[in-house]
Protein backbone atom coordinates (compact mmCIF):
# COMPACT_ATOMS: atom_id res chain seq x y z
CA UNK A 1 0.00 0.00 0.00
CA UNK A 2 1.43 3.11 -1.08
CA UNK A 3 1.65 6.29 2.05
CA UNK A 4 -0.19 9.27 1.44
CA UNK A 5 1.82 11.99 0.22
CA UNK A 6 2.90 14.33 2.78
CA UNK A 7 3.22 18.16 2.69
CA UNK A 8 6.06 20.06 4.80
CA UNK A 9 4.58 22.48 7.40
CA UNK A 10 4.93 26.25 5.21
CA UNK A 11 4.59 28.41 7.50
CA UNK A 12 2.27 31.73 6.35
CA UNK A 13 4.80 34.46 7.49
CA UNK A 14 8.52 35.70 8.16
CA UNK A 15 9.23 38.67 9.81
CA UNK A 16 11.65 40.97 8.33
CA UNK A 17 13.18 43.67 9.19
CA UNK A 18 14.73 47.10 7.29
CA UNK A 19 13.38 49.10 4.05
CA UNK A 20 13.45 46.04 1.22
CA UNK A 21 9.75 45.57 0.18
CA UNK A 22 8.33 42.65 -1.44
CA UNK A 23 4.91 41.66 -2.32
CA UNK A 24 2.46 40.69 0.67
CA UNK A 25 4.91 42.66 2.90
CA UNK A 26 2.24 43.99 5.88
CA UNK A 27 2.77 47.15 6.93
CA UNK A 28 1.12 48.93 9.31
CA UNK A 29 0.61 52.82 10.34
CA UNK A 30 0.84 54.19 6.50
CA UNK A 31 -0.10 57.65 6.12
CA UNK A 32 -2.08 58.38 3.11
CA UNK A 33 -3.98 60.78 1.30
CA UNK A 34 -7.64 60.68 1.12
CA UNK A 35 -9.95 63.07 -0.90
CA UNK A 36 -12.72 64.40 0.67
CA UNK A 37 -16.32 62.61 -1.51
CA UNK A 38 -17.15 66.28 -1.63
CA UNK A 39 -14.14 67.86 -3.39
CA UNK A 40 -14.48 69.21 -6.79
CA UNK A 41 -11.76 70.25 -8.90
CA UNK A 42 -12.08 73.24 -11.09
CA UNK A 43 -9.68 73.10 -13.80
CA UNK A 44 -10.06 77.25 -14.27
CA UNK A 45 -8.95 77.31 -10.71
CA UNK A 46 -6.27 74.37 -10.08
CA UNK A 47 -4.75 76.11 -7.59
CA UNK A 48 -7.76 75.86 -5.21
CA UNK A 49 -6.46 74.71 -1.78
CA UNK A 50 -7.92 71.41 0.07
CA UNK A 51 -7.85 70.31 3.47
CA UNK A 52 -7.18 66.77 3.41
CA UNK A 53 -5.92 64.74 7.00
CA UNK A 54 -3.83 61.89 5.88
CA UNK A 55 -5.25 58.50 7.43
CA UNK A 56 -3.41 55.51 8.90
CA UNK A 57 -3.75 52.12 7.36
CA UNK A 58 -2.48 48.82 7.54
CA UNK A 59 -1.80 47.77 4.26
CA UNK A 60 -0.60 44.94 2.20
CA UNK A 61 1.83 45.22 -0.73
CA UNK A 62 0.27 43.89 -3.97
CA UNK A 63 2.97 45.41 -6.35
CA UNK A 64 4.99 42.70 -7.96
CA UNK A 65 8.41 42.28 -5.73
CA UNK A 66 10.36 42.28 -9.12
CA UNK A 67 9.39 45.69 -9.74
CA UNK A 68 9.91 46.65 -6.00
CA UNK A 69 13.54 45.40 -5.86
CA UNK A 70 14.47 47.07 -9.34
CA UNK A 71 12.96 50.07 -7.74
CA UNK A 72 11.09 50.38 -11.21
CA UNK A 73 8.52 52.61 -9.77
CA UNK A 74 7.51 56.06 -8.15
CA UNK A 75 4.52 54.36 -6.86
CA UNK A 76 3.38 51.44 -4.67
CA UNK A 77 0.32 49.14 -5.04
CA UNK A 78 -1.37 48.49 -1.75
CA UNK A 79 -4.70 47.83 -0.21
CA UNK A 80 -5.60 47.77 3.48
CA UNK A 81 -6.08 44.70 5.38
CA UNK A 82 -8.10 44.40 9.20
CA UNK A 83 -8.36 41.89 11.67
CA UNK A 84 -11.36 39.12 11.32
CA UNK A 85 -12.60 40.37 14.16
CA UNK A 86 -13.23 44.09 12.76
CA UNK A 87 -14.72 42.08 9.88
CA UNK A 88 -18.22 43.36 11.01
CA UNK A 89 -17.90 46.61 9.01
CA UNK A 90 -17.92 44.29 5.67
CA UNK A 91 -21.30 42.83 6.43
CA UNK A 92 -24.22 44.14 5.52
CA UNK A 93 -26.15 46.31 7.58
CA UNK A 94 -28.76 44.03 8.43
CA UNK A 95 -26.15 41.07 8.53
CA UNK A 96 -24.14 42.19 11.27
CA UNK A 97 -26.29 40.99 14.41
CA UNK A 98 -26.20 37.44 13.53
CA UNK A 99 -23.12 35.69 14.63
CA UNK A 100 -24.34 32.83 12.28
CA UNK A 101 -23.85 35.49 9.28
CA UNK A 102 -20.83 36.74 10.49
CA UNK A 103 -19.64 33.09 10.35
CA UNK A 104 -21.21 32.49 7.24
CA UNK A 105 -19.74 35.63 5.64
CA UNK A 106 -16.30 34.73 6.93
CA UNK A 107 -16.42 31.04 5.54
CA UNK A 108 -17.13 32.49 2.35
CA UNK A 109 -14.19 34.42 2.29
CA UNK A 110 -11.86 31.77 3.42
CA UNK A 111 -13.23 29.73 0.43
CA UNK A 112 -12.47 32.43 -1.68
CA UNK A 113 -16.27 33.38 -3.05
CA UNK A 114 -15.63 36.89 -1.59
CA UNK A 115 -13.87 38.36 -4.84
CA UNK A 116 -13.04 41.65 -3.13
CA UNK A 117 -11.98 40.71 0.26
CA UNK A 118 -8.96 37.74 0.71
CA UNK A 119 -8.02 36.36 4.14
CA UNK A 120 -4.72 35.60 5.76
CA UNK A 121 -3.78 33.03 8.56
CA UNK A 122 -3.92 34.07 12.03
CA UNK A 123 0.34 34.68 12.96
CA UNK A 124 1.68 32.81 15.83
CA UNK A 125 5.05 34.60 15.73
CA UNK A 126 6.48 36.13 18.80
CA UNK A 127 5.68 39.61 19.19
CA UNK A 128 3.28 39.39 16.48
CA UNK A 129 0.30 37.07 16.99
CA UNK A 130 -2.48 38.44 15.59
CA UNK A 131 -6.16 36.94 14.38
CA UNK A 132 -7.54 36.06 10.62
CA UNK A 133 -6.62 39.31 8.65
CA UNK A 134 -8.77 40.49 5.68
CA UNK A 135 -8.08 42.19 2.84
CA UNK A 136 -10.24 44.44 0.63
CA UNK A 137 -9.37 45.10 -2.71
CA UNK A 138 -12.09 47.19 -3.29
CA UNK A 139 -10.01 49.87 -2.07
CA UNK A 140 -6.77 49.79 -3.72
CA UNK A 141 -4.65 52.50 -3.93
CA UNK A 142 -1.03 53.27 -4.02
CA UNK A 143 1.64 55.00 -1.49
CA UNK A 144 4.97 56.58 -2.48
CA UNK A 145 7.59 54.06 -3.11
CA UNK A 146 9.92 56.37 -0.55
CA UNK A 147 7.41 56.85 1.93
CA UNK A 148 5.99 52.90 2.16
CA UNK A 149 9.56 52.39 2.42
CA UNK A 150 10.15 54.61 5.38
CA UNK A 151 7.08 53.29 6.62
CA UNK A 152 8.34 50.07 6.64
CA UNK A 153 11.61 51.05 8.44
CA UNK A 154 9.76 52.88 10.78
CA UNK A 155 7.50 49.49 11.65
CA UNK A 156 11.22 48.26 12.87
CA UNK A 157 10.26 44.63 12.00
CA UNK A 158 6.98 42.93 10.08
CA UNK A 159 5.40 40.55 8.82
CA UNK A 160 6.03 39.18 4.83
CA UNK A 161 3.83 36.52 3.29
CA UNK A 162 6.11 33.82 2.57
CA UNK A 163 5.42 31.73 -0.60
CA UNK A 164 3.16 30.06 -1.77
CA UNK A 165 0.47 32.49 0.05
CA UNK A 166 2.25 35.29 -1.97
CA UNK A 167 1.25 33.66 -4.97
CA UNK A 168 -2.26 32.81 -3.65
CA UNK A 169 -2.59 37.21 -2.58
CA UNK A 170 -1.32 38.13 -6.39
CA UNK A 171 -3.98 35.24 -7.73
CA UNK A 172 -6.89 36.09 -5.59
CA UNK A 173 -6.13 40.21 -7.01
CA UNK A 174 -5.68 38.89 -10.08
CA UNK A 175 -9.20 37.09 -10.32
CA UNK A 176 -10.85 40.44 -8.72
CA UNK A 177 -9.09 43.08 -10.83
CA UNK A 178 -9.86 40.21 -14.39
CA UNK A 179 -13.88 40.38 -13.38
CA UNK A 180 -15.64 40.94 -16.72
CA UNK A 181 -19.37 41.84 -16.54
CA UNK A 182 -21.38 40.45 -19.63
CA UNK A 183 -24.73 42.93 -20.47
CA UNK A 184 -26.76 39.76 -20.83
CA UNK A 185 -25.87 36.22 -18.73
CA UNK A 186 -26.87 33.13 -19.19
CA UNK A 187 -29.83 32.08 -17.57
CA UNK A 188 -29.53 30.09 -13.86
CA UNK A 189 -30.48 25.80 -14.52
CA UNK A 190 -33.10 24.91 -12.98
Amino acid sequence: MKEPTTFPKTPWYEVVTGDLLEQGDLIKNCPALELPSEFRFNVTTPNESVNVVPKLWNVAILTQSCDLINKDLSQVLVCPYRSSSNAIELLPEEQRDSRKKRDAFLEQVRRGYQHSLHMLAACEEDNFLQDFQILDFRQVFTIPFDLLTYCAKQNEQRLRLNSPYREHLAQAFARFFMRVGLPIDIPRFR
